[in-house]
């Protein structure tokens, strides 16, 4: 495929995917290549539809950075459908909890992703609250019952809540290097492992590091998540 910024900045393309392709690319597009940067296409037209057609025919996909990431999950409250099994026992009525650890609750704030996550008391618990038990199951509680929840369902939930709440997830990104910081934040698996694939291993614990080709694909997809890059 070829990825462009948007529909009107058409000036530098980026192929990404077989480079069996890449050189075809350049002559359907008469782009002059660039040895340094062989990746970077300079099409000689500047109209969407017509660069797309160009490379349709020689099957190449043309898309936005958006459009590449479209069939990512939004962050968003779980459906009805989507909910497992009624817990029949009240988990705040468990005793036996191991270790002595305790139920909590998501609370979104301005803090980082780990410490949203609150102590609270069974009387404080209120419609569509995200709870994580001890066991590592995630439960949502709505209409006086607690379901058990998927956890890529819970964390698209948290993140639907720091949207409706205006408290951003704050991801540490230091760009000149194309670093990122992941310690402590955890992301529905799409997109997990999507960054993962066009990344490679950081020195520290859950860094990742990117070329800049792939900065773009970062920005766009955080946004999709309602998150800041910090």
């Amino acid at each position: 495929m070829v990825l462009a910024q948007n529909k009107e900045d058409l000036t530098s393309l980026l192929f990404r995917g077989d480079r069996a392709y890449l050189t075809l690319a350049h002559q359907v597009l008469e782009s002059q290549q660039n040895p340094p940067n062989p990746l970077v296409l300079r099409p000689q037209s500047n109209q969407f539809h017509r660069i797309r057609n160009r490379l349709n025919q020689v099957g190449i996909r043309l898309l936005t950075i958006s459009d590449s990431i479209e069939n990512f999950p939004i962050p968003r409250k779980p459906l009805k459908s989507e909910l497992r099994s009624t817990w029949t026992e009240d988990p705040f009525s468990i005793k036996n909890w191991q270790n002595g650890s305790y139920i909590q609750r998501y609370v979104p704030c301005n803090e980082a992703q780990k410490e949203r996550w609150r102590n609270p008391s069974r009387e404080s618990i209120k419609n569509e609250d995200i709870l994580h038990l001890p066991t590592g199951e995630y439960l949502w509680f709505e209409d006086q019952n607690f379901y058990e929840l998927e956890p890529d369902l819970a964390i698209l939930a948290m993140f639907y809540q720091d949207k409706q709440m205006g408290c951003p997830l704050k991801i540490i990104w230091d760009e000149p290097p194309g670093k990122l910081n992941l310690q402590g934040v955890y992301l529905p698996s799409t997109y997990a492992r999507w960054l993962w694939h066009i990344s490679e291993p950081g020195e520290e614990y859950r860094t990742r590091n990117f070329q800049s080709k792939n900065w773009p694909l970062v920005k766009e997809a955080f946004k999709r998540l309602g998150a800041k890059l910090v």
